[in-house]
């Protein structure tokens, strides 16, 4: 599915989509049971009024998560071949859920593409099968760090893994690289899953773009679960009929204009955000999603205000950075880490060598209370930095 090498088609589901056809496409047997769910299903005008309902004040994250669903394929044209974003926040009722349905709905049924539990396997099978459409990883709090770590570096790599073909010695077809904007939700911050498993997980946190949705958004204060299901609940039955309509919008467009939109949001969010390349992943994910944004708004499928939603998640993703710490190391930390783990390694003298405590396993760090010396194997703590 996505974009054809050319860029003047895109496959969504059954449907093949170019400038002025929509024509059936029969899906590939290994992308057959996804491509169902990727339909048109329901009312268009339904879909529309509860979508431009998050154009509401205090739901501004909701409306860039569904802006995110849209962005995805925008990603080939991105300085990024893919990125994430996270939806957090222990609270229940807060949208969370509903924002990531309000992102995948555009293209298919957003629950049944939505995903839980999965394979290392079957999430690269997944990504590479849907290839520019979004990805949506719904309540993923209880997954590994190290499972995470893997899912991040997997979604900027978009390419599945070199195999050999089972008749002959040689590399099997690898298709095209998949480019797409991926969105998990969460109960907790998922860098703090992350740092769970890796001390400094910076390249992890360039890559995914956090959101924290900490209290009851004011819109749904006093009438949470009636406005909730005023424009959430449409999403289920109502779904399929934006995304090959914003995809025929790029395609008049053409890609000189989407570049200048692209690189305009580009200047714009490295000027108030940071200028520093280690952010390269939200730069291009928030111009994908902006980008999208500005060409929905001009075609007329949603109307939104895009600069109060841009101004809230600037405000949101500098909070996040500030709280989080990028490319930040606590080194004092690490080493008191280092430290406590191999304490069984440790000798510790006094005066005239006496010995107070002798290490139980093979010698790592040497420790002399009479002049306050400590002195640790550079190979095992190489090593321990390597693994962190």
């Amino acid at each position: 599915m996505g974009w054809s090498d050319d860029m003047k088609s895109f496959i969504a589901g059954t449907q093949g989509i170019m400038l002025d056809e929509v024509y059936d496409c029969p899906p590939s047997p290994l992308s057959k049971s996804l491509a169902l769910n990727i339909r048109p299903e329901g009312s268009y005008e339904v879909w529309q009024r509860s979508a431009n309902k998050l154009n509401i004040m205090s739901l501004e994250i909701h409306a860039f998560t569904m802006l995110c669903g849209f962005g995805s394929i925008l990603m080939p044209h991105a300085i990024n071949a893919g990125s994430a974003i996270v939806l957090h926040g222990q609270l229940s009722g807060v949208g969370k859920t509903g924002a990531l349905y309000s992102a995948l709905s555009p293209w298919g049924n957003p629950k049944e593409m939505s995903v839980m539990e999965n394979t290392d396997n079957g999430f690269t099978t997944r990504v590479v099968n849907l290839k520019n459409i979004p990805l949506g990883l719904d309540e993923q709090t209880n997954i590994k760090g190290e499972i995470l770590s893997q899912y991040l570096y997997i979604l900027n790599n978009g390419k599945p893994k070199i195999r050999m073909m089972s008749s002959t010695n040689a590399e099997r077809l690898v298709p095209m690289s998949a480019a797409l904007i991926a969105i998990f939700t969460s109960n907790s911050n998922l860098i703090d899953t992350i740092r769970e498993y890796r001390t400094t997980p910076h390249g992890e946190q360039a890559r995914l773009l956090s959101f924290h949705i900490g209290k009851t958004p004011d819109a749904f204060m006093g009438r949470g679960q009636e406005i909730g299901n005023q424009i959430f609940h449409p999403f289920n039955d109502n779904y399929g009929h934006a995304g090959p309509m914003f995809v025929q919008q790029v395609l008049k467009a053409g890609q000189g204009t989407v570049k200048t939109y692209l690189e305009y949001w580009e200047r714009r969010f490295r000027t108030d955000f940071s200028q520093n390349s280690q952010y390269r992943f939200y730069t291009a994910t928030v111009a994908c999603a902006f980008t999208a944004g500005e060409m929905l708004n001009k075609a007329g499928i949603l109307n939104l205000d895009l600069e109060r939603i841009y101004m809230e998640v600037l405000r949101s993703l500098q909070d996040e950075s500030v709280s989080d710490g990028v490319n930040e190391t606590d080194y004092e930390d690490i080493l008191g880490t280092f430290i406590n783990e191999h304490i069984a390694s440790t000798l510790i003298v006094g005066e005239n060598n006496k010995l107070i405590s002798a290490p139980r396993n093979a010698l790592i760090i040497r420790i002399e209370t009479y002049n306050n010396a400590m002195y640790i194997s550079k190979s095992a703590f190489r090593e321990y930095l390597t693994k962190k």
